[in-house]
């Protein structure tokens, strides 16, 4: 598959989908009423060597069984929710199931114009998060292992063990972490604010300027 940008369409496949099964796909999914919809799998970046990229925006839809991101060693897969990351921000759309980030490179960019971007699915796997732009809210147990990079906007943490704590949170200049459940043994790396507000207190703010790094 090449590149393919769908507007005010729904797909409805009695099988998987690969966005890059050997080679270069890409594939977005852009306005209200674009949906995709699949029975099995969608997979962005299949075999080793393909690359497969699926962008969702501007209230377009994607529901699979499961989303999965570089599925095998060697491929690589990118999800975006609301623009690439080379790109300015736009509204996002959805992806509907949970993500599985496979034995591959994984990406998942939130790089959104939405201040209340609320996210419940389940993201698990060994492949990185990066939030670009807009304030986006975890609210499910996310036990995915990769890096988790705050670049842009805010990341708010709304349910408990939302980010797993094998995941590093590391934290550009003017961005913001927020956090409102207790989470153990998570590797916060700072270099501007951050705001952390434990179930405990939701008033109490860890002060600002804080850097804190777990080897």
């Amino acid at each position: 598959m090449g590149h393919s940008r769908y507007k005010t369409v729904a797909w409805h496949l009695a099988t998987g989908a690969f966005v890059g099964d050997s080679g270069t796909g890409t594939m977005t999914i852009d306005g209200p009423g674009s949906t995709l919809t699949t029975s099995d799998t969608t997979t962005m970046g299949n075999n080793s060597g393909s690359n497969g990229t699926l962008t969702v925006q501007n209230g377009g839809i994607v529901t699979s069984g499961t989303t999965t991101v570089g599925a095998n060693s060697g491929s690589n897969g990118t999800i975006n929710i609301g623009a690439p990351a080379s790109q300015l921000a736009v509204s996002p759309g959805t992806i509907a199931r949970n993500i599985l980030f496979g034995a591959g490179t994984g990406i998942l960019n939130f790089n959104h114009t939405d201040n209340n971007y609320t996210f419940s699915n389940v993201v698990s796997g060994p492949g990185a998060v990066n939030i670009l732009n807009g304030t986006t809210i975890f609210t499910n147990n996310n036990p995915y292992s990769g890096q988790t990079s705050i670049q842009g906007g805010t990341l708010t943490a709304a349910a408990s063990s939302s980010i797993a704590a094998s995941a590093g949170i590391q934290l550009t200049a003017g961005t913001f972490f927020q956090l409102v459940t207790k989470q153990s043994k998570t590797s916060v790396a700072l270099v501007a604010l951050l705001t952390l507000t434990p179930l405990r207190s939701q008033r109490e703010q860890v002060i600002p300027q804080l850097m804190l790094v777990r080897l």
